[in-house]
């Protein structure tokens, strides 16, 4: 990753919070990270599992497995929100970068998250994986922590759907029957357009 894009800062913050006493459930072990001329240079655990979208493809994937994954993944964003001054965003939120073991979940690729900035009026750069990033990363204003709510959203249609999430879904409601009724508030709230629509907190 360049230093000069801002990019990998995260694995920073991690690191320092790491060296600094913190243990984290659901965020990877930082062995090493520094810069190389211009490049940022991290060393990481290996973790192992499955990704989120292997073990969807699993013959063995229930819905009672996406139940335990859902609440999993709220823990693992609400640490990255809440255990950093100020929050960090991981604006990454995809099945590819989360990773399910027998006895865990980890979220990984940390690579565009970024420190929330209270008087920033937009990011600095777009980035993101259309489907599950929300339209304020793609210039619409600054990402926060609703921002991760939002692919939040997305993510449990795709636990609850067993396919990427497409914006005409979302402007349908998530009325498919593949949403069970109960669940369609929750989700039409998350991935609202208008960030100060949705939960204002995982």
């Amino acid at each position: 990753m360049k230093t000069e894009s801002g990019l990998g800062e995260a694995y920073e913050r991690l690191w320092q919070a790491q060296k600094a006493g913190k243990r984290f459930m659901h965020l990877p072990r930082i062995m090493e990270c520094g810069v190389d001329g211009d490049d940022r240079v991290v060393i990481m655990e290996y973790v192992a599992g499955k990704t989120l979208d292997e073990l969807v493809d699993d013959p063995g994937y229930t819905d009672e497995s996406a139940a335990v994954i859902a609440v999993l993944l709220c823990d693992a964003v609400m640490e990255l929100h809440e255990c950093f001054d100020p929050p960090m965003i991981h604006r990454d939120l995809k099945p590819a970068n989360v990773i399910i073991s027998s006895s865990n979940l980890t979220l990984i690729d940390l690579g565009i998250a970024r420190t929330f900035d209270k008087d920033a009026a937009r990011d600095t750069r777009s980035f993101g994986t259309r489907g599950y990033a929300p339209p304020e990363q793609f210039g619409y204003g600054q990402t926060d922590e609703r921002s991760d709510v939002y692919a939040l959203g997305m993510l449990l249609y795709y636990l609850l759907a067993e396919r990427d999430p497409s914006p005409s879904v979302a402007a349908a409601g998530f009325a498919g029957p593949e949403v069970p009724f109960a669940l369609r508030p929750v989700l039409q709230r998350a991935c609202a357009f208008d960030p100060a629509a949705r939960f204002q907190t995982v």
